[in-house]
């Protein structure tokens, strides 16, 4: 009867272990995705494995880079959605490393947006340890954070990645792109130099009732599918590069016009 108990008692301890393995057990992300945390928020990692399984995965912030290692035993496709922000990416011309067990190789493809890199790998039999390496030089909103209007907001998404960020000046908003693989949380914390007075939260064009309000920081529970997140204030600071310019130019023809009056008084003086 001891023995029986003292199987049951060591299955019960494997089963809690294999479930919250750090890898795939997270309650914050879903199945087909990896965590990465720092500074206290969590990112997503989504991917697609066409064979085998992932075994074990880290990131490495300072060098800006993540290690997976994927046991399969066939050739294979592994489809992953990386943040430019984690590998330290700031532009699409910004070039990512490759590494097949220390060696480098070329990946199969990838999609670039703003945002994001989706990335196609070719994974060969056996155990593979891929490391994928970016800029070593971090932006400066790292995975914390994303930037707008030249400054950082930082974010935390759970069971989504996000795709993009925009600002509307007609309606006072904050537009947010997100792919959901899964119902999940959006937290957002934006300077009330971008946005103040938020009162509204739209989720796919309709208004939203399952958020939370703290200040500026919002908190959105987003059933899965949802693309679009909107958060309206009372104000939000237009993007200035076209403005800029046109005072520039405005200014530049202003003082050119006073310059050529006062050469003129000038001139009558004389």
């Amino acid at each position: 009867m001891r023995t029986k108990s003292f199987q049951i008692l060591v299955l019960m301890l494997f089963s809690v272990l294999f479930f919250y393995h750090p890898v795939f057990a997270d309650t914050d992300c879903t199945v087909n995705s990896l965590k990465v945390s720092l500074n206290g928020y969590t990112e997503c990692l989504d991917y697609q494995l066409e064979y085998g399984e992932i075994i074990d995965f880290e990131y490495i912030p300072d060098l800006s880079s993540i290690v997976i290692d994927v046991s399969s035993d066939k050739e294979g496709v592994l489809s992953m959605i990386i943040p430019n922000s984690i590998l330290g990416l700031k532009n699409s011309d910004d070039k990512i490393i490759v590494k097949y067990n220390d060696v480098e190789f070329d990946y199969l493809e990838q999609i670039i947006t703003d945002k994001n890199r989706n990335i196609l790998f070719f994974i060969p039999p056996g155990e593979t340890k891929l490391s994928v390496i970016g800029q070593k030089s971090v932006s400066e909103c790292n995975i914390s954070g994303i930037h707008i209007h030249d400054k950082c907001m930082p974010y935390n998404i759970s069971n989504g990645v996000m795709v993009d960020v925009s600002v509307n000046n007609n309606d006072n908003s904050i537009v947010i792109q997100i792919n959901a693989a899964d119902n999940g949380i959006l937290i957002i914390n934006p300077t009330k130099s971008t946005i103040d007075g938020v009162f509204m939260v739209l989720v796919d064009g309709e208004e939203w009732d399952d958020t939370e309000y703290d200040g500026n920081k919002v908190t959105v529970m987003f059933p899965a599918g949802t693309e679009k997140i909107e958060i309206i204030g009372t104000f939000v600071i237009p993007e200035f590069g076209a403005m800029v310019m046109t005072i520039l130019t405005i200014s530049i023809v202003i003082i050119t016009i006073l310059s050529m009056k006062s050469k003129i008084i000038l001139s009558q003086e004389v």
